[in-house]
């Protein structure tokens, strides 16, 4: 199933989002807590050969809204997605070859609670995070909320 659900989420970026195509994203994994999406350096590089902030961005917005829309899936619903509020922290330059976002799914109550609003009012919202990690330490830190506005 899980693979079904990977598909499903790539198969919306690359028919919706050409900057995520562009920008050379991936699903590297997705098992029901964590999702692991990359993109690679030598199309996302600043002046400095490192990844451009507005990449790192990107990657960490779309991890976290992936997340949601991969529980959303698990749950039988083709969701109507945005993005309320974000906010980013550069901590250290990124120079993997392959730069990975990292989005932890937050406890099942948080979740309960998004589906049980949206069952009742046809929207909810929930609190997002994303990470960017370099040599074993976190280099972005990416926090959003998203609302589910409807299906699609």
């Amino acid at each position: 199933m899980t693979n079904t659900l990977i598909d499903r989420l790539s198969e919306f970026v690359n028919e919706n989002l050409p900057l995520m195509v562009n920008m050379g994203v991936s699903v590297e994994s997705y098992d029901s807590k964590e999702l692991v999406i990359q993109a690679p350096l030598s199309l996302n590089h600043n002046d400095k050969g490192t990844g451009f902030g507005g990449s790192l961005y990107c990657l960490c917005v779309m991890d976290a809204i992936g997340l949601a829309f991969m529980k959303c899936f698990e749950h039988g619903i083709d969701p109507d997605l945005v993005v309320g509020r974000a906010e980013i922290e550069y901590k250290a330059p990124v120079n993997s070859e392959n730069i990975q976002a990292r989005s932890v799914s937050p406890d099942d109550k948080q979740w309960d609670e998004f589906f049980r609003d949206y069952e009742e009012f046809g929207k909810a919202a929930i609190s997002l995070e994303s990470h960017i990690h370099e040599n074993g330490n976190v280099a972005v830190t990416f926090r959003g909320r998203f609302a589910i506005i409807g299906e699609r």
